[in-house]
């Protein structure tokens, strides 16, 4: 009785254990790699060694299907993942040829104790390797994110360092920006006197790409409309330079929320264009914090912008030598000056211009087609018969748009700059529907 329960139980535990061995048989194909086992199990370093190179040229070829793909998209960078998981390949694919280097050592490969010292090391080489592979396959989808915007986008813009008076501007500008004491800046002038010029500069100059995380040019109105661009316009041009991602999203408190949360921990520099009208900033999506924030803002209006401003800048007119050095540098021909016919009209006609640098660039490019002096003469005399009007300071803006309208050729041309002038500022334009008016 006793040895038949013996007998019974030894079976019973003899068909327990066959069961595990059955389960962890059918489970190995999940769990684990069978090349793995097999190299694992393997005595044979010839074959440990092939093995291991397969597996290294298979992960230097994934790596560079990754590389290929970072090169594919410029406009992303690579994750911070990969270009870690891509030191270590780099790094493991040098010590496999360090080791295989070793084992090819006629006095190594012989030697029996040193060959079972490599097949230690090529199993556990190989180990590592094929965890590279499948830690790869993990960050395949993260190879690439979005870059994040530049600090700067530099944008053209006249060179101002032969000009004193703007320079000089520009330079107030920067020292008000180095401090903390002043937050909001007006470049406060009349239309043409090179407010854009300045902040255009300002945009651009190394000093401010090292002292702010980023820079936002705000374009705030149309040219002709007495009134500032929407908010979700504005909006716009913020979600785009900051390359935010919106999906579908069109509330404007929504995106001035998710705007909110991109700069507020961000030292910024708002630069806002042609401002009309005061802007609610908070609104749009422009936190108030104590980081060194910064706004600079062009406005052709005193009252405009009064509640953010602290320090004002007023641009004056260029001086006699630079609005003279300014109209030849645009004629771009000495000679022209230096004819005893044209040279005193040259002069007459840059004093018309009243140190006003847009008048002087586009007058000069108009007049350094004429090269004689009965062409100088009626286009001086044209430029002087313009009625003066008086609107905010642009007088000369009337004469300047009627002297380039007398100074068409042709009859045509005439019709087609006045066609032209009916379109709103920055609309496109269909050349063949313009051509056939």
């Amino acid at each position: 009785m006793v040895l038949s329960f013996l007998m019974a139980e030894t079976i019973a535990v003899i068909g327990a254990a066959a069961g595990v061995m059955q389960a962890v048989s059918q489970a190995k194909p999940i769990f684990w790699d069978p090349l793995m086992t097999k190299v694992n199990l393997s005595e044979n370093v010839e074959e440990i060694h092939y093995y291991l190179n397969d597996a290294v040229n298979n992960l230097v070829s994934v790596n560079m299907d990754f590389k290929n793909e970072v090169e594919r998209n410029k406009m992303k960078k690579p994750s911070e993942a990969y270009l870690e998981w891509n030191l270590r390949v780099m790094k493991i694919e040098e010590e496999v040829e360090e080791l295989v280097a070793n084992y090819k050592k006629p006095s190594k490969r012989f030697s029996f104790p040193s060959c079972s010292g490599f097949k230690e090391k090529m199993k556990k080489m190989y180990k590592r390797v094929i965890n590279l592979r499948d830690e790869g396959d993990q960050i395949r989808k993260k190879i690439l994110v979005n870059r994040p915007p530049k600090t700067v986008v530099n944008m053209r813009a006249p060179d101002i360092k032969k000009f004193e008076t703007l320079q000089k501007s520009l330079e107030q500008i920067l020292d008000l920006l180095k401090g903390n004491e002043v937050k909001g800046i007006k470049i406060h002038r009349p239309l043409g006197i090179g407010k854009t010029t300045i902040m255009l500069n300002l945009n651009n100059h190394e000093q401010v790409a090292k002292m702010f995380d980023i820079v936002v040019w705000l374009k705030v109105s149309k040219e002709r409309s007495k009134e500032n661009l929407s908010r979700k316009c504005l909006q716009l041009d913020i979600v785009q330079r900051l390359q935010l991602k919106m999906g579908d999203t069109s509330n404007a408190d929504k995106i001035a929320q998710r705007i909110l949360t991109e700069l507020k921990d961000k030292n910024y520099l708002l630069l806002l264009d042609d401002v009309k009208d005061d802007i609610n900033l908070y609104g749009i999506g422009i936190p108030y914090s104590n980081n060194r924030n910064k706004i600079v803002s062009t406005t052709r209006l005193y009252h405009v912008c009064s509640s953010m401003v602290k320090k004002e800048i007023k641009v004056t007119y260029l001086s006699t030598d630079e609005a003279w050095k300014m109209f030849q540098d645009v004629l771009g021909s000495p000679k022209l000056v230096e004819n005893p016919k044209i040279g005193p009209l040259a002069w007459q006609v840059y004093r018309e211009c009243g140190g006003l640098p847009l008048l002087i660039e586009k007058v000069a490019n108009t007049f350094k087609l004429k090269n004689d002096m009965y062409l100088w003469s009626e286009g001086l005399n044209s430029w002087r018969m313009w009625p003066e009007k008086e609107c905010q300071g642009i007088r000369e803006m009337y004469k300047l748009l009627k002297f380039c309208y007398d100074d068409l050729d042709e009859d045509r041309q005439r019709k087609c700059f006045l066609y032209g002038a009916l379109y709103p500022e920055d609309i496109d334009i269909n050349t063949n529907s313009l051509l056939e008016c």
